[in-house]
């Protein structure tokens, strides 16, 4: 991939970024009648689980194969593909951002098997991936003939601004160091953070760690300096809001 230093540990980002948030935990409180735990952020308003309840854990993903877990994914084919880039493109639209650099370098971190894969490159973007999933990683890889690192992101070395734009599409909710994969993004973008989560009612979702608000991206975006282009938050299926935002890097 050439930007990727494979030959180093990669940088300290606490003292490579501003922090998103020093985080101030109270427990949250909630009415779901399980012994799942959580905590919320005074400060930023983040909400963070704790504790995962038996009954949860039970349907996370880890108890399923990668097939089995991305098949539903390709219920729709193509057609679902096209949607996923179709909601993406009204909503940049929406708030007005900037468009993507045509020729530019994009990353997109935890791409799964690459719903909008299609779409970056259409737009004339030189496309890599990062990806957890060995799978979900080969399918990429040999579905689109693109560079794909499998291996989960907080392992991947990688030099500051070394992409034009690092996307996260529905990618932080799932890890457990979601901000500290956030500060990672934005020291490795030179221009743009493209970022989709959904918004934070979405609570219950065994595979979800973190909850998002809209709130909550304007405060990460204001501690570290950064132009936020939104957030937008669409309607995308029944009982599921989806937050998308771009965040600019400004000039020092």
């Amino acid at each position: 991939m050439g930007l990727i230093d494979r030959s180093s540990d990669g940088p300290d980002l606490r003292s490579s970024v501003e922090i998103v948030c020093r985080h101030a935990w109270l427990k949250h409180r909630h009415e779901g009648g399980c012994p799942c735990m959580f905590m919320r952020c005074e400060d930023c308003g983040v909400i963070r689980k704790t504790f995962l309840c038996p009954l949860h854990k039970g349907q996370t993903q880890d108890k399923r194969s990668s097939r089995e877990y991305y098949h539903e994914a390709f219920d729709d084919g193509v057609p679902q593909n096209a949607t996923y880039a179709l909601e993406l493109a009204s909503a940049l639209r929406e708030m007005d951002a900037p468009p993507l650099p045509r020729g530019g370098s994009l990353l997109e971190v935890g791409c799964g098997i690459g719903r909008l894969v299609p779409w970056f490159l259409h737009g004339g973007l030189r496309y890599t991936a990062v990806e957890t999933d060995p799978w979900a990683g080969r399918y990429v890889r040999e579905a689109y003939q693109v560079p794909v690192e499998t291996r989960p992101w907080e392992d991947v070395p990688i030099e500051p601004q070394a992409f034009d734009v690092v996307a996260s599409l529905h990618f932080l909710e799932h890890v457990t160091e979601a901000d500290v994969a956030f500060e990672k993004m934005v020291m490795a973008a030179r221009r743009y953070v493209l970022l989709v989560v959904p918004e934070g009612w979405d609570i219950w979702n065994a595979d979800h760690w973190w909850m998002f608000t809209q709130d909550v991206l304007r405060v990460w975006a204001r501690n570290l300096g950064l132009r936020l282009y939104g957030p937008v938050q669409k309607t995308v299926v029944a009982r599921e809001d989806t937050i998308y935002a771009v965040f600019e890097r400004t000039p020092a």
